[in-house]
């Protein structure tokens, strides 16, 4: 149980880092002058889905911490 909490905390850790990376590379005005309006769409439907990906394993990480604390 605690190796799967573990498991959940750097997977929760690691989409943070890609959602940072894609705020940074929108925020880079190089890219952006480059980049197409479609191109924009893809990074913000992704960031979008990176977020619910993370409230997903946000929560199921709570789950199993109060499952945890129960044993």
């Amino acid at each position: 149980m605690r190796k799967k909490i573990e498991t959940e905390r750097h997977e929760a850790e690691r989409l943070n880092q890609e959602i940072d990376e894609l705020k940074y590379l929108r925020q880079d005005s190089d890219l952006e002058e480059y980049s197409s309006e479609s191109d924009s769409s893809y990074e913000s439907e992704d960031e979008d889905e990176l977020r619910e990906i993370l409230k997903s394993l946000i929560i199921r990480n709570e789950e199993q911490e109060v499952r945890f604390s129960k044993v």
